[in-house]
C-alpha cells in the first residue's frame, strides 16, 4: 500500500493566514447577494430590520477576519498576512461604507 496523504510542515499557519486574508471579502460579497436578496421583501414590508441584521451579521464576519489577519501578522511578519490585514481592514470599511444608505433611505428607493 501506498501512503496518499501529504504533509505540508506549515498548514495550520497558511490556513489561517488565507482565512484572514479570504474572510473579509467573503462576507462582503456575501453581504451584497443576500442584502439585494432581502430588498423586495423589505420593500413591501416597509421594514429595514432584515438589512440591519444582515448588515450587521456580515460586519462581524469581516471582523473576525479581521482579527484572524492581526493575529497571523503577530505571530510571523510576511507579505501574505500583512496582505490579509490590509485587506480585511479595506473590506470592513467597505461594509461600514455599504451599511450608511440604510438608515438614510427606504427600501423602495
Amino acid at each position: 500500500m501506498t501512503d496518499t496523504s501529504t504533509h505540508i510542515p506549515d498548514a495550520a499557519r497558511l490556513r489561517t493566514v488565507w482565512t484572514g486574508l479570504l474572510l473579509a471579502p467573503a462576507a462582503w460579497l456575501t453581504s451584497l447577494e443576500v442584502g439585494y436578496l432581502l430588498l423586495r421583501p423589505d420593500c413591501v414590508a416597509g421594514t429595514l430590520v432584515r438589512q440591519h441584521l444582515v448588515h450587521a451579521i456580515f460586519l462581524l464576519v469581516a471582523l473576525g477576519g479581521l482579527l484572524v489577519a492581526w493575529r497571523a501578522r503577530r505571530a510571523e511578519r510576511d507579505f501574505l498576512s500583512t496582505l490579509g490585514v490590509l485587506v480585511s481592514a479595506s473590506f470592513v470599511l467597505v461594509l461600514v461604507a455599504q451599511w450608511i444608505p440604510t438608515f438614510l433611505l427606504h427600501p423602495c428607493q
